[in-house]
């Protein structure tokens, strides 16, 4: 009302509270639809913003960097209280002055009589409330706005858009095959069968050559054997020119892995060359009768370009490890960028009280402790290099593979071995500040998508039931969602909001009436009490106790012979270590019970076998005896 600082921060912490009780039951509310959920969210966000905002305010004023409070403290304490009386008193006449004179004549010409006062009230707080209303209406519908016809509120991903420009960046193979006639199944049948044993074939000839490689190794290490044994005996005839021989062995050593290598490159250069033109002359038998590829092909492989459709998509845009040549395209960050930004805007839409800022944080800590750690070292590889270093002879800084462990020990004190490393880091780190940008993306992308990991299922699982819509059904659905975009959509539902506040007020008055129940008649469904005759019927009159359920009462028979089985009692008598077995049903009390469980004991043990009283001996004469009295003649030496 006034300008002082004192009335600003009475009603901003009045503001705070109203927000917190409104927010609170808002929070406590259920709503049927996805949509009303969303919407609800939203108008909580709503809340919260203008508490921060209210609190960034209160904090500013207690702050008092202009001292502006504490002056208005001193006013109201010093001795001229009148001056500071009048001077409020023109605050309030300017703040008259600003509102219409309509309400004002209403007001003072009904405040002698007070219930005419009170009609003017509620009419003032009626059409504040339809004020509110009507925004909070509005602001629906931008919030209905803010999603797509894919989305649904927030319901299902869309990535249409991000489909298209996938495909235009051509990271996945160009490789299909077109069907030309549809009758020419059983020929492709027999081409498939000819190509498997041809397959065959070649890997029996892979195999021959790999043998043939082996045992031409193991001469050549033989040869390296004798050769170290020669030099060792020249090292110990010639002491004094140990350094030179040395390096002129690690020469001699470094000559004789460029040959191996190159000898072995010959080879595979000659066995690529059979493979190739094998490759040829089956592609040509191949034009005629060719196929498509299935689009569900294996969890490493990708599919091709051409035949990813949409759906495949979903499953696919995550896993950027499959697609090749992505660091070299220069459209791939933009498409990576965006695709973030689209995600982390979804999740702002349709869940707007996540709290998405320390979701970052912990996804760039993350990253930065995977970077320490080299763990992705693995993306800057190719398939050969990643083979090769699993191999332990293998030298990832000078890229060559070590036949002996002794060669590769020695090859690493080398100064070429040095050099490589150093190189090798230098491109590591060039390669890594290239490239980090990207990874970024990529590692926040998969880290966002455990998040959205139920939308994305329900997306997929949607596209698939839309697969198997008719024309008529799509059609419908349409028209659905243009109705809840609508303005009348969601005053509908705000009107069928407030008549179920009302009945449910007016169901509460009605239990709040006192019920009269002089016979003390079990009440029904309804909290109405049933009918006397049905009381008699079933013997609902007479009550039985039990003891080991509590003291628990029982009306009627039939609940006092079904509670025997029920977890109640059978919780009882495992508190007093008794089996609920049918020997106990009909029994209450607890003594009763532990007295039948004793005798029951008793009795098994009575009909167990003991060997003292129960086993017989027969003596030469064929007189039966029982064991003690046959032990006992025994030692008299009676038998």
């Amino acid at each position: 009302m006034s300008g002082s600082l004192l009335e600003q921060t009475r009603s901003l912490h009045q503001e705070i509270e109203k927000v917190s009780s409104k927010s609170s039951s808002l929070y406590g509310e259920d709503y049927p639809s996805f949509e009303e959920t969303v919407m609800k969210q939203h108008r909580i966000a709503r809340m919260i913003k203008n508490a921060q905002e209210s609190s960034k305010k209160l904090s500013s004023i207690y702050k008092d960097k202009d001292k502006i409070r504490k002056m208005e403290l001193e006013m109201m304490s010093s001795e001229n209280v009148f001056n500071v009386f009048y001077e409020k008193l023109v605050d309030i006449k300017n703040f008259h002055r600003i509102t219409s004179e309509e309400e004002q004549k209403k007001m003072f010409t009904n405040l002698l009589n007070q219930k005419g006062y009170e009609k003017v009230k509620k009419e003032m707080e009626q059409k504040k409330e339809e004020e509110e209303e009507q925004k909070e209406v509005e602001q629906d519908l931008k919030v209905a706005k803010l999603f797509s016809g894919p989305e649904t509120f927030g319901q299902f991903i869309d990535l249409y858009s991000f489909y298209n420009a996938f495909i235009n960046l051509n990271l996945l193979k160009l490789e299909i095959q077109k069907i030309d006639n549809p009758i020419d199944i059983s020929q492709r049948k027999r081409k498939t069968i000819q190509n498997n044993s041809i397959e065959r074939g070649k890997e029996k000839e892979k195999e021959k050559e790999k043998e043939q490689q082996d045992e031409q190794q193991m001469m050549e290490k033989e040869n390296e054997n004798e050769n170290k044994k020669e030099n060792e005996n020249e090292i110990n005839m010639k002491k004094e020119k140990e350094n030179e021989n040395e390096n002129e062995n690690e020469i001699k050593e470094e000559n004789n892995e460029d040959q191996v290598k190159n000898e072995n490159d010959k080879e595979k250069e000659e066995d690529n060359k059979k493979e190739e033109n094998k490759k040829e002359k089956t592609n040509n038998k191949k034009k005629n009768n060719d196929n498509k590829k299935p689009i569900n092909q294996k969890a490493n492989e990708m599919p091709s370009n051409k035949l990813l459709d949409y759906l495949s998509y979903l499953k696919i845009f995550q896993q950027f490890e499959g697609f090749q040549k992505r660091f070299q395209n220069k459209l791939y960050p933009k498409y990576l960028a965006n695709l973030y930004n689209y995600l982390i805007n979804f999740i702002e839409r349709s869940r707007p009280l996540f709290n998405i800022a320390k979701l970052k944080q912990v996804i760039e800590t993350e990253f930065n402790k995977d970077l320490t750690h080299h763990k992705f070292d693995d993306l800057f590889r190719d398939q050969e290099e990643t083979i090769l270093y699993q191999n332990p002879l293998y030298c990832k800084y000078c890229k060559k593979l070590f036949t002996n462990k002794n060669v590769f020990k020695h090859h690493a004190k080398g100064k070429r071995h040095l050099i490589g490393v150093k190189n090798w880091e230098s491109y590591m780190h060039k390669e890594y500040e290239s490239r980090k940008e990207i990874l970024k993306l990529e590692y926040f992308i998969k880290k966002v998508c455990i998040v959205l990991a139920k939308t994305l299922q329900k997306s997929i699982e949607n596209i698939q039931r839309k697969q198997t819509l008719t024309y008529y059904e799509i059609t419908r659905e349409l028209r659905n969602l243009k109705k809840i975009e609508s303005k009348e959509y969601l005053l509908q539902l705000r009107n069928e909001k407030n008549e179920k506040n009302e009945k449910k007020e007016e169901f509460d008055d009605e239990d709040d009436e006192a019920i009269k129940n002089p016979k003390n008649v079990p009440l029904d469904y309804d909290n109405r009490p049933i009918q006397y005759w049905m009381y008699k019927l079933h013997g609902l009159s007479v009550t039985y106790k039990c003891e080991i359920c509590g003291g628990a009462s029982y009306r009627g028979r039939k609940a006092f012979q079904d509670h025997f089985q029920k977890w109640k009692h059978s919780y009882g008598m495992k508190c007093l270590g008794i089996p609920n077995t049918e020997h106990f049903h009909e029994i209450t009390s607890i003594d009763e019970a532990k007295n039948l469980y004793e005798k029951l004991k008793n009795k098994i043990n009575n009909q167990k076998f003991s060997p003292d009283e129960n086993e017989e001996f027969e003596d030469s004469s064929g007189t039966i005896l029982p064991k003690k009295t046959y032990e006992l003649m025994k030692k008299q030496q009676l038998l």
